[in-house]
């Protein structure tokens, strides 16, 4: 079962890809303003409030929040820029190949600096990695 989550949800992510790319290609071809457009239409879920559907935490978690929500905005700012200058078949499999490197560094880091790599695991991580430095490359 597992398996088709996965593979559904990468299908899913390669049709929003091709969009964001459609959509940076004609009718917002400006990054900047797309990302604030993401980030604007995010926000509507504060009309939610009044009727009991958010629950409003304590100003540290609203704080961190509004920071997790500000790098996202930049972070789909970079993306796509990005797309405009390469690919999309390109980027998304870096990004895909970024993510287990920052999981296992927090992981490192937030885990008391357990070995977070044994013989197996490195392994794997090294044939990901490699596998997504290929893909990525320019020919």
């Amino acid at each position: 079962m597992w398996i088709i989550v996965a593979i559904v949800s990468y299908v899913l992510l390669a049709f929003v890809a091709v969009v964001d790319k459609y959509l940076l290609a004609g009718p917002l071809p400006n990054p900047k303003a797309y990302s604030f457009y993401l980030g604007v239409s995010r926000s509507i879920v504060f009309l939610l409030v009044p009727f009991g559907f958010v629950i409003i935490p304590r100003a540290p978690v609203i704080l961190l929040a509004f920071v997790a929500g500000m790098m996202q905005i930049f972070a789909l700012f970079v993306l796509f820029s990005g797309f405009r200058k390469v690919e999309v078949s390109r980027i998304m499999p870096a990004i895909g190949g970024a993510v287990p490197v920052f999981t296992a560094v927090l992981a490192f880091l937030f885990g008391g600096g357990k070995e977070i790599f044994n013989g197996g695991n490195l392994l794997a991580f090294l044939c990901l990695e490699g596998g997504t430095r290929l893909v990525s490359m320019e020919s």
